[in-house]
């Protein structure tokens, strides 16, 4: 990471480093029925953009036969500078050496390595600059001093590229020429925009093309961004970030095109590669916003340029190099930015293709939804982020396996050095093998509210594990930041009790007193886990706990009357209740207990969710058969729709793009809508006064609580079918998704 992209490093990619709390009671299911896995969105550093996979040269499914390249990878991807960013000025050749050295090690099979330092690269070009060609002498000079280059530095990087090249070493060529000693599959991966740093006019990250084209440009940094562009950035995404994307190059434009195919043919045609691979994820805008689509074919000529390319210089070689590209995470997006990937695999311009998100892993990548689009036999790659725990990789991995991937990417890797931790790069032989993934030890948790217990179910064979008591009629349930414990709200009169359960030990270890806060009912875990919240229905409170000593530190008025379900915002700074006899839902600030607004909602307002891009909160009004859209940046409502049979919870599916709500009547059903349009997909009939629900953390499969006839019902979110059912007890309701601790 470089100290000289300041906001950039400090503010872009240091608050992606920490981990969203809210998201780890949903990763990890993986079995013979499902997969599994949420993610986490991470830091990374400048230019992480190596790409290793690890080839298995065994035989792959018969599903998956797509020739040579048709085998199982898992993908390192390493960026320009993080290998000359911690060694000592003058850098020798075997400091470098040993970075690509741990990488085999680790079982790596190929090294997707990337020559981007920002707009300019890391070796002598011609069609491209290196970083820090232009650095005056004077300048140059004192940044040799370790005082003024921090190990991690920009600089650092740019004075050990100047110290290889003047001792006659190509920087760049020494870690290819150590990859394919090493007997790794050798690709240097292009970011195809990169715009880190746009908005400073002086870095050295900027080319001197960049700088002496303006009017080449999509627009300025900090022009707005449509929905497409947000919606891959995701919500954890500094908004630093999203300013960057308008000032890139437009492809539109004939020169922005000739240029940069002139800077792959240098590298196809400057180093022995194997295969060279597109990186249309960094940075993911390429035309002007609202020009993308007619601009689709613009995008696919130039794609058969660089095929044609690529081929002439590997007929000269008596080798082919191989072309791959790196996407969007759905499949809908890739077209929305002006790309086609699904023409160019149909007509044989990439040999394979990496789905990966942006920065994050929050939600599962759709690589069987893109199997169905891709010609068969295509291979596809799935790319996880990086993660801070060795669990949520092996999660992530089995789900994507599961889905039918023919090898996985581990993007910025090796960015926890930024926080002076080494990588785990033992945990690389894991991930590339699924046959080598320890078990899943995941649990999906049924409170049972008309006889007092909570279930402990297998989800993979539906079988119950354990039963064990609570309090009485325990009606929701949350659970602790380090898994240990759950916390359960107790509702029968007076019902002024929380349990809590030791879920390791399944024991009901203690019962919190809430005194005069009575009817506990609605449930939220502070994304900080320091406190949980719980309504204190008829009374008109929120009830506070301290997770660390179980007692009850305040009662917050909500001003609504039979406040019912309670949420956390994701920046731990408001607390939202649904008020059912007041018909709207209070704002709080969680800090001073003060109330900020109340917005007005419908008839019976008591089941709520946050949409997966926090920018909107569904309140659902039961009485009113109907639900109020919330924007959450001005906290009124925007739009209310219908929703016939008393709707009372709902949960969105991983990607955003479905609602599932819960219809509380006699018949019992799960409504499906379609976000986007609002509409309804389907209507599941389930069992008696459907209630609660919850989605595995594959985003394959959701779980439907049926009070009234002891079951909990199963549905596919693919086929959107209910395919199974089993009991657990006496008024099946609330869920939670429980990965056991270390």
């Amino acid at each position: 990471m470089s100290s000289v992209l300041g906001i950039v490093a400090a503010v872009a990619f240091g608050v992606l480093i920490v981990p969203c709390p809210d998201d780890s009671h949903q990763f990890g299911i993986d079995n013979t029925r499902w997969g599994s896995e949420r993610g986490r969105i991470q830091n990374s550093s400048v230019g992480a953009e190596i790409m290793v996979a690890q080839a298995d040269t065994g035989p792959v499914d018969e599903k998956h036969t797509g020739g040579s390249d048709a085998r199982r990878r898992l993908i390192y991807n390493s960026d320009g500078d993080n290998m000359f960013l911690y060694k000592a000025y003058p850098m020798q050749p075997a400091d470098v050496l040993g970075y690509v050295d741990e990488i085999g090690r680790a079982g790596a099979t190929s090294l997707f390595i990337s020559p981007n330092v920002g707009m300019n690269v890391n070796f002598p070009g011609k069609a491209s600059e290196m970083l820090g060609a232009r650095l005056s002498p004077a300048v140059a000079e004192t940044i040799k001093d370790p005082a003024a280059t921090k190990p991690g530095s920009l600089e650092r990087t740019a004075v050990n590229l100047r110290a290889l090249v003047d001792a006659g070493h190509d920087p760049l060529g020494l870690i290819v020429a150590r990859a394919k000693e090493k007997g790794l599959e050798t690709f240097l991966t292009f970011r195809l925009n990169e715009v880190h740093a746009v908005d400073e006019s002086d870095s050295i990250l900027l080319s001197r093309f960049w700088k002496e084209h303006p009017d080449w440009r999509i627009g300025k940094p900090g022009d707005a961004l449509s929905s497409v562009y947000v919606q891959i950035l995701g919500p954890r995404t500094h908004p630093v970030v999203g300013s960057w994307l308008p000032g890139g190059l437009n492809y539109a434009v004939p020169e922005v095109r000739q240029q940069r195919l002139a800077e792959l043919r240098e590298c196809c045609e400057r180093y022995p590669i194997d295969g060279l691979d597109l990186d249309f994820q960094r940075f993911p805008m390429y035309f002007s916003p609202g020009k993308e689509s007619e601009n689709v074919a613009v995008m696919t000529g130039w794609m058969r340029d660089v095929r044609r390319m690529t081929r002439e210089i590997g007929q000269e070689r008596g080798r082919p190099v191989r072309l791959s590209v790196r996407i969007m995470a759905l499949p809908e997006q890739n077209r929305a930015i002006g790309i086609d990937p699904i023409a160019w695999a149909k007509e044989g311009i990439v040999d394979f293709v990496t789905v990966s998100h942006y920065l994050r892993n929050d939600f599962p990548l759709p690589v069987r939804e893109y199997r169905r689009v891709f010609p068969a036999g295509l291979p596809i790659y799935a790319s996880i982020e990086v993660e801070p725990s060795k669990d949520t990789y092996r999660r992530i991995a089995r789900w994507l396996w599961e889905d039918g991937a023919d090898g996985l990417m581990v993007y910025n890797f090796f960015t926890t050095r930024e926080g002076g931790k080494e990588p785990p790069f033992e945990l690389l032989n894991e991930l590339g093998d699924p046959r080598k993934l320890p078990p899943d030890q995941d649990v999906l948790l049924v409170l049972n509210k008309h006889e007092d217990t909570i279930s402990f179910v297998n989800p993979r064979t539906l079988e119950p594990i354990a039963k064990i008591p609570t309090g009485p009629n325990p009606h929701e349930i949350v659970l602790s930041k380090d898994s240990r414990f759950a916390y359960l709200s107790n509702y029968a009169p007076p019902g002024n009790t929380v349990s809590v359960i030791d879920l390791v030990e399944r024991k009901h270890v203690a019962q919190i007193s809430t005194g005069e806060y009575s009817r506990i009912h609605g449930a939220a875990m502070a994304p900080d886990g320091k406190h949980a919240y719980f309504t204190a229905g008829q009374t008109g409170f929120v009830v506070e706990i301290d997770t660390q000593t179980n007692k009850v530190t305040r009662g917050i008025p909500t001003h609504g009357k039979i406040s019912h379900m309670v949420l956390v915002s994701h920046d731990n700074k408001r607390l939202y209740t649904a008020n059912i006899d007041t018909q709207n839902v209070s704002v709080i600030d969680r800090e001073s207990g003060a109330l900020i607004t109340q917005i007005p909602c419908g008839k019976g307002c008591e089941g709520m969710a946050f949409t997966p891009d926090r920018k909107q909160l569904w309140a659902l009004n039961q009485e009113g058969d109907s639900i109020t859209i919330i924007d959450l940046a001005t906290h009124t409502p925007v739009k209310t729709i219908p929703c016939p049979g008393k709707p009372v919870r709902i949960r969105f599916t991983l990607d955003g793009r479905r609602a599932l709500v819960s219809s509380w009547t006699e018949k019992g059903e799960v409504v499906v809508l379609d976000v986007a349009t609002l509409t309804e997909i389907k209507c599941l009939p389930v069992g008696s006064r459907a209630i609660g629900l919850e989605l595995s953390p594959d985003g394959k499969h959701a779980f439907a609580g049926c009070e009234e006839t002891d079951g909990v019902h199963v549905i596919d979110l693919d086929s959107l079918t209910v395919t199974g059912k089993f009991q657990t007890g006496n008024g099946s309701d609330s869920m939670a998704w429980w990965t056991p601790p270390n």
